[in-house]
């Protein structure tokens, strides 16, 4: 794997032409991630202050693909349930059936956060990076050529088997993403930078509804023929979903490792190094399971990993209970229409609906989040999206048959502005937020408890939306707006529990005394250090 350099682009070469403050602004300001070797010699204010250059946008690109194809994966699943439920149940699949090819990529999504999250501080963010995406494809290509392989086991059964595959690569995709955004941005770009690899996930939907409708139309004329060519529409959207993968995957497995992530190893070994020299021999510490709980057992520590894993927990019972099971939705108020005896006007309806939604509510949402998130801060756009999506989800489900009957234009109008604040909202500082507020020998796996927290609420969500529907058919999704809403009001909450990181360093945040003291001793060495021309490396 290569590793990467810090360069000072344009810094005087002789030291009598400057004076001192000259120098350290050079220092401050003239730092430049390139892909040529390592970063020891770098303080944290370089790393913090370093210039926006192609390797972030590099960075940002190849864990966005991943979460363009993690979207696509996840929520793909609105499109195919309806096709699989006409091929081969009738259009009368049971909702325990539904809710398991739903739900299981959700609750695999959950393993993976857990697993991947613990993983890479101990073994390195690099050093797993890119089995996440092997996963997926594995799992996809199986789901894609799932079929009935015995008697009592339907495809439905199969189908939930490898999608949790794929929802534990997905889960994986979380933390690491994550977490090596955060450790390579800046200080001042750090919540940009997060937020557009977070925002690929609407591109991914967006991308779902557009595979979706290319194709029904290259199907068009068999399905209209042959209703059970829906068998090949399906697989054809759910495979599709390896392309990106398989595109990003060389650039994972050779992403460099996090310099903050060597830092941390570095000052392992530094103590190390010195209780061995004082006779000690045994060395420090190590970071286990003892040392988490007594970091986080104090009060300061232990309610941000609890603020962070609460509200994500709260948002996601709401944001899966609805986006998946969104073709629920628009076909219960009327706006994708059902065709009778014509399976394909009733699948491309479905599909224009579900694309129209992400267009208007989801996409908007991602990228007013990735303009405002370092001017506004976390915290206050984690505040005006739970407050709205309390009082939107309140008047769907206080107005819902009104709505229905006379007024489908505005449901659809408050829908899709209740996706709009999820995403310029909780559903995008939840993901960022544990991305910062955590040291960094626990960053990873902080921000997988909490993502994990995230998805167990989505499990309760994806397996209770289908059971209340189907007990109440008339009135389910107006008990499900409700209760949504004082969800969101508790997710308001628990917010004030996680500190605000706009425009701070990580340590600062995290108050990772260890790693600000070691690299403070690197920074006031004794000696005169040689300011470097522009093609001199550091």
């Amino acid at each position: 794997m290569s590793e990467t350099k810090l360069r000072r682009d344009v810094v005087p070469l002789d030291d009598n032409d400057v004076d001192d403050q000259q120098k350290d602004d050079a220092v401050e300001e003239g730092v430049t991630i390139t892909d040529e070797g390592g970063v020891d010699d770098l303080t944290l204010d370089q790393l913090d202050s370093a210039k926006l250059s192609w390797w972030h946008i590099r960075a940002v690109l190849v864990a966005g693909i991943g979460f363009f194809t993690d979207a696509y994966d996840l929520f793909v699943i609105n499109m195919c349930v309806p096709m699989i439920k006409y091929v081969y149940f009738d259009n009368h699949l049971p909702a325990v059936d539904e809710g398991f090819m739903k739900g299981t990529a959700v609750f695999g999504t959950l393993v993976g956060q857990l697993l991947f999250g613990i993983i890479a501080d101990h073994k390195g963010r690099s050093g797993v990076y890119g089995i996440e995406l092997m996963l997926i494809i594995m799992g996809t290509i199986g789901a894609t050529m799932a079929a009935s392989p015995v008697r009592g086991m339907n495809i439905a059964a199969m189908i939930s088997i490898w999608r949790l595959v794929v929802g534990i690569g997905i889960g994986g995709d979380y933390p690491l993403s994550a977490t090596i955004t955060s450790e390579f941005s800046t200080k001042g770009r750090r919540g940009t930078l997060m937020a557009a690899v977070f925002s690929m996930q609407g591109l991914g939907q967006l991308a779902g509804g557009l595979v979706s409708l290319m194709m029904l139309g290259i199907f068009k004329h068999s399905i209209q023929n042959d209703p059970y060519m829906l068998d090949y529409v399906w697989r054809f959207i759910m495979g599709l979903g390896v392309i990106p993968a398989v595109a990003t995957l060389y650039f994972r497995l050779t992403m460099p490792e996090s310099p903050r992530y060597q830092k941390e190893k570095a000052t392992l070994e530094q103590q190390k190094d010195e209780l061995n020299s004082s006779g000690h021999p045994s060395g420090p510490k190590k970071s286990g399971l003892r040392e988490f709980l007594d970091h986080f057992g104090q009060w300061k520590h232990g309610k941000v990993l609890l603020g962070t894993s609460l509200s994500w927990f709260l948002l996601d019972i709401s944001y899966y209970g609805l986006t998946l099971n969104q073709s629920t939705i628009i076909s219960s108020i009327g706006f994708a229409q059902k065709f009778p005896g014509d399976p394909y006007s009733t699948m491309l309806s479905l599909a224009q609906g579900n694309t129209l939604v992400t267009l208007m509510g989801l996409l908007p949402g991602y990228y007013f989040s990735v303009a405002l998130i370092d001017r506004w801060g976390r915290k206050p756009i984690q505040i005006l999206g739970f407050v709205m999506l309390t009082i939107l989800m309140a008047l769907i489900s206080a107005f819902y048959f009104q709505l229905k009957q006379n007024h489908l234009w505005l449901f659809v109008l408050l829908y899709s502005l209740a996706l709009f604040f999820f995403n310029f909202g909780p559903n995008v500082t939840t993901f960022i937020i544990p991305g910062e507020v955590f040291p960094t020998r626990y960053r990873s796996t902080g921000h997988g408890i909490s993502a994990a927290a995230g998805k167990a609420g989505a499990i309760i969500a994806t397996y209770l939306f289908p059971e209340i529907v189907s007990v109440w058919p008339e009135n389910g999704i107006q008990i499900i707006m409700g209760i949504f809403a004082f969800v969101m009001a508790a997710g308001l909450g628990v917010t004030f529990l996680v500190p605000e990181t706009k425009g701070r360093s990580l340590e600062e945040i995290s108050e990772d005394v260890n790693v600000i003291e070691t690299d403070r001793s690197k920074r006031e060495k004794p000696g005169k250090e040689k300011l470097l021309g522009p093609n001199e490396e550091v």
